[in-house]
């Protein structure tokens, strides 16, 4: 055997192909050096096929063969991905009947094998192709496996038969022999069933070959198949004609490029036939072709494979070769672009776009680069490792219209890798052939955090070995470089920063043009945000914990000088003392506080008024912080779109660590101006406490386009102060004051009406941290264990026993017979009414009677805790809620307000002012409501309300326990 030419074909094949990469990439060695040891036959016939290949330029196809790649124009035969080679048959030799082909098996070799010798159906082709074993009565211990498939007319037709024998099994390889079937059994075969019905037609028969399974990395085999084939029909009285000397010829054929082969086998007539697509029987590569697909589609998982392959790079970056003085150099030299980034302008359109894109040129008449930069939900380092890897199936199924695509890692004993692939370029331009060196860097900041740069830059940079691509001569050269940086945010996110240049080469093409293909090569950052988005609160969840552990590691540090002037002043919003008097505003947030001021103005500034609201939230004082520093977080820019606000952008060159700079313009009613606004926000971190400063700065914006804009002014002040936990959920005290003027003519009177909308962000961190059914069911249980513990503690007045007692006569003295049964909506209460004499026409005393599966002091607990969160929340938004709170008297009693409108016509609003006592003993507790009077709730609330009565008796009796499920109590 010609060694030399044997490793010719080594050395191209390992060129294009990469362990993790191409299901087809099985290296030379794989199968012919052992078939010497095991065929001789075989070895020959691959010897004399590679010695063919060599000396034929007619053979100069693109084709595949144990691994090895031939370059040429035509495409392989599967036009959709390039997975499966097409079933190398003769490889265009005319005397030789030698068929391979190579594949990657997803799994490992024993389970291959064990598949092998079992029945199965490949449901994904046009064609199902079955997998059949039938039994073997001979002492050979050989296997039979038959394929056949079902046409679309349902009718079948035997594909191929082989018989095979383990000769060699062990954890390096497994070696099957493919051995001959006799005549005889051959017919007794295809005429018995499962072929009862088959088509008379034999399309393939193996007469002699081996089949090797190889272990690869990533749980993967390597699977090639060498053997001689004979192409026959089954005539009609079952039996096989066969030329004595029959062979290959061959046509060249328009589909694809591929060969069209003769059979050299006689018909009836004596005519030569063809197993093209014209005729029945079909082309021996394309029976191959199909085998391996039904074995590869089988244990298909190239997701799988390209995570292992991902993650095994990942766990070997410690390991990488030392960056060489040239890869210093040009990582050096492409960083010095970062510095240009200032001149770059924003593209019109991605204001609120999720990825921020820019353009810019590299001198006056230099070559455009495009920029984008984008917040990735994934770690730092496998992002880096999804851009830097260009050998996995995904990329390779992303470029698959390239016709050249190699990939050459590790170039010299590096960390670097050749990139070399071509592009169409549509108007009649020749293709165009990109050859690149792109190496890689980690960095890690002070803060710990860990930074990846890939540079780009063209070969002729590279001062090593450089790779060929056959075919690339034909091609014009284009040219190209970039940079990427990617930094970690968190643990499980990161920022993509990347600039691109791209050089044509086309002497004709305008500067427009140029930045038009810029702008095309930013899209694929769109595209890998999106490959990894996940779910958006949770991300900014994790990015508001990353920010308070930054937070609570600065307590007690001081702001920076010029931070220093902006903080006092906007600290002085809060006011100087008790003695300042701030009015009271009607809130339109349950659970906030809201009130206003008016401050002597700035010297410049319009007298506006200063709002305040206060409130509880159920988060950490830092958490809750950088809440209010990420201005720009996944839910406030998609409520930003939803509401269409024209841009909310950060501006990223000035940030600083305590310091983030942002730019917001909000869409106005028709004829107004959009209002902007631009103002930096910074923290300052106490124990216990951390301050955020808002104050609008006069920078100006490149939002990508014009805008019609009034710039608007703000300044504010956050202060976040912990509270003791509740129920094991910490809680802090929000208060947020802001002097927010919209500018231009509209009247200081219009924007402070509206600042209960601006003070509604207090509302919003409410409800981005609340944990309302763990803080109601903390109440409810402290409310029980006080009564449980408690009640005999309690000391009644005159008035409140009076009460009880007036309650208790009133409701338990009623005549029984007059009562009146009523439809319940719940099979489990009975209800009954009852009209008193001297009653008002629509008042009524109602009774509902039930039997409630706790203990007495749970369920009176749930009925007292009159304005849980839950309550709250059901009575703004169901109830058509005015207002409801409580005002505790003491342990025992309180006073109990609500009002509501009934939305009925002409029917004013109703408010009920209720004085509420309970009392226990060890069986039973009564809870009473009874009509109430206090100085600080007027009858009408000034706002025309009508005052409603009510008089009410709860009382629960405890019952014994039912089937050990624990005590019940009965509630009327």
């Amino acid at each position: 055997m010609d060694t030399s030419n044997a490793l010719k074909l080594q050395q191209v094949g390992s060129s294009t192909e990469d362990i993790g990469a191409s299901p087809l990439a099985v290296q030379l060695n794989a199968a012919p050096l052992q078939q010497q040891r095991h065929n001789v036959d075989s070895a020959s016939m691959f010897e004399e096929v590679v010695s063919q290949i060599n000396t034929d330029e007619a053979l100069q196809t693109k084709r595949k063969f144990l691994g090895a790649s031939y370059t040429s124009t035509t495409k392989p035969l599967d036009p959709k991905d390039g997975t499966v080679v097409k079933g190398e048959n003769d490889c265009l030799s005319k005397t030789t009947n030698n068929c391979s082909f190579s594949i990657k098996i997803h799994d490992e070799p024993q389970t291959f094998l064990e598949a092998l010798t079992s029945n199965h159906v490949n449901t994904t082709m046009t064609e199902k192709l079955y997998q059949e074993v039938i039994e073997n009565e001979s002492s050979s211990g050989a296997e039979i496996i038959v394929y056949w498939s079902m046409m679309a007319t349902s009718s079948k037709s035997c594909d191929m038969i082989l018989q095979f024998l383990v000769e060699k099994q062990d954890d390096d390889e497994i070696i099957i022999r493919v051995v001959s079937i006799e005549e005889e059994d051959l017919e007794t075969i295809i005429t018995s069933d499962p072929f009862p019905n088959a088509t008379k037609k034999l399309r393939l028969l193996i007469t002699n070959g081996t089949i090797l399974l190889r272990p690869l990395p990533f749980k993967q085999t390597s699977f090639t198949f060498t053997a001689p084939v004979d192409l026959g029909e089954v005539l009609k009285n079952g039996t096989v004609n066969r030329s004595p000397s029959a062979g290959f010829g061959k046509t060249t054929s328009a589909h694809f490029g591929i060969t069209t082969f003769t059979t050299g086998l006689t018909g009836q007539k004596g005519a030569v036939k063809k197993l093209g697509f014209s005729d029945h029987g079909l082309k021996a590569d394309k029976l191959f072709y199909k085998l391996a697909n039904l074995f590869y589609d089988r244990f298909k998982k190239e997701g799988d494979i390209d995570k292992r392959y991902t993650q095994d790079f990942i766990n070997d970056i410690p390991n990488a070769p030392p960056l060489t003085e040239g890869e210093r150099n040009q990582i050096a030299e492409s960083m010095k672009i970062v510095d240009e980034f200032p001149k770059a302008k924003r593209i019109s359109g991605t204001a609120n776009d999720s990825v921020e894109k820019f353009l810019f040129r590299d001198g006056e008449a230099g070559e455009g680069w495009g920029v984008s930069v984008a917040k990735i939900d994934v770690p730092v380092e496998e992002l880096f490792a999804h851009v830097w890897l260009l050998d996995t199936y995904d990329k390779k199924l992303e470029n698959k219209e390239a016709a050249i695509r190699e990939v050459w890692k590790n170039l010299d004993g590096t960390r670097s890798l050749q990139y070399s692939k071509s592009v169409s370029i549509p108007g009649g331009f020749k293709d165009r052939l990109f050859e690149l060196w792109i190496t890689w860097e980690e960095r890690v900041e002070t803060d710990g955090r860990r930074i990846f740069i890939i540079t780009i830059s063209d070969i002729v940079n590279y001062h090593g070995t450089r790779h060929t691509t056959v075919g690339g001569d034909k091609m014009l050269k284009g040219l190209s470089k970039g940079l990427n940086i990617f930094k970690e945010l968190t643990n499980n996110t990161c920022e993509w920063m990347r600039a691109q240049q791209v050089d044509l080469k086309i002497s004709v093409i305008t500067s427009n043009m140029a930045d038009f293909f810029a702008k095309q090569e930013l899209g694929w950052a769109n595209d890998v945000q999106e490959h990894f988005r996940r779910n958006g609160k949770e991300v900014d969840r994790e990015r508001g914990v990353a920010l308070a552990e930054i937070m609570r590691g600065r307590r007690g540090k001081p702001l920076m000088d010029d931070q220093v002037p902006v903080f006092e002043n906007c600290k002085a919003l809060l006011g100087g003392g008790a003695e300042e008097v701030w009015k009271a505003l009607e809130s339109t947030c349950p659970g906030v506080e809201m009130s206003m001021k008016y401050f002597p103005p700035r010297k410049w500034e319009r007298q506006i008024a200063t709002g305040k609201a206060v409130g509880v939230v159920d988060g950490p004082a830092e958490e809750v912080a950088a809440w209010v520093m990420d201005y720009c977080s996944n839910e406030r820019m998609r409520i930003n779109f939803s509401e269409g606000n024209p841009a909310r952008i950060e501006l990223r060159e000035k940030a600083r660590e305590n310091e983030a700079i942002f730019a917001t313009v909000k869409a106005m009613p028709f004829v107004l101006d959009n209002r902007e606004f631009v103002f930096r926000q910074f923290w300052k971190s106490e124990e216990g406490k951390v301050l955020v400063a808002v104050e609008s700065i006069n920078d100006k914006v490149d939002y990508g386009t014009k805008l019609k804009k009034t710039r608007g002014f703000t300044r504010g002040l956050w202060q976040l102060e912990d509270l003791p936990v509740r129920s094991e959920a910490k809680q802090c005290r929000v208060t947020y004051v802001t002097q927010l003027d919209a500018g231009g003519s509209i009247p200081t009177w219009v924007v402070d009406k509206k600042i209960p909308q601006a003070l509604s962000g207090v509302q919003d961190a409410i409800d981005e941290f609340k944990e309302d059914e763990r803080i109601d069911a903390a109440d409810r249980r402290d409310l029980a264990t006080f009564t449980r513990e408690h009640w005999q503690d309690e000391v009644y007045s005159v008035e409140e026993a009076a009460l009880l007692e007036r309650t208790r006569q009133k409701f338990e003295s009623m005549n029984k017979e007059r009562w009146k049964q009523l439809k319940s909506p719940d099979v489990f209460v009975t209800m009954e009414s009852v009209q008193e004499s001297g009653m008002q026409v629509g008042a009524a005393i109602g009774k509902a009677v039930a039997v409630v599966d706790t203990t007495l002091e749970d369920c009176a607990a749930w009925e007292m805790a009159r304005v849980t969160r839950e309550r709250m929340r059901g009575h703004w938004e169901n109830d058509n809620g005015l207002g409801k709170h409580v005002v505790k008297l003491s342990n025992h009693s309180e006073l109990f307000y609500v009002a509501a409108d009934l939305r009925v016509t002409s029917i004013a609003p109703r408010e009920w002012l209720t004085k509420v006592v309970w009392k226990m003993d060890a069986k039973t507790m009564i809870v009473v409501l009874e009509d109430a009077e206090d100085d600080n709730y007027k009858i009408g609330a000034g706002k025309g309300y009508v005052r409603a009565s009510s008089h009410t008796l709860w009382k629960y009796e405890r019952l014994p326990e039912v089937n050990r499920r624990g005590p019940c109590c009965y509630r009327p």
